[in-house]
């Protein structure tokens, strides 16, 4: 019983991975799959690069802000709460691009399809 049990669990995981793992797509009136796959390109080329030079302004401001006065031992600026500004600027950059990326195809026309 406890095997069966088990084995329908993985079953159903499996399942439910596969299910998730369909890709999203763009889809615009008389665009070829190919236009849509190029137009997303070009939007993810461009959103990259615009992301990426907000991160770099964000990462030189907390540089400035961590290079001056010692802010005390409660300091947000400090390591003491374990935030990684490094990754928490990553995921930042990650949303603004994906954000972007909606953006720019949509000011093309194109929606964004959901497989579910």
């Amino acid at each position: 019983m406890r095997r069966a049990a088990r084995s329908a669990l993985i079953v159903s995981a499996l399942a439910l991975a596969a299910c998730a793992s369909r890709p999203d797509h763009w889809y615009r009136a008389a665009s070829t799959p190919d236009q849509a796959n190029s137009d997303e390109h070009y939007c993810r080329t461009e959103a990259t690069q615009v992301a990426r030079a907000r991160s770099r302004v964000d990462a030189n401001i907390l540089n400035d802000r961590n290079v001056g006065h010692d802010f005390g031992s409660a300091s947000l600026y400090r390591s003491d709460l374990n935030i990684n500004r490094g990754e928490q600027l990553a995921a930042e950059e990650r949303v603004n691009i994906r954000e972007l990326i909606r953006a720019c195809m949509a000011d093309q026309g194109y929606r964004l399809v959901r497989d579910d």
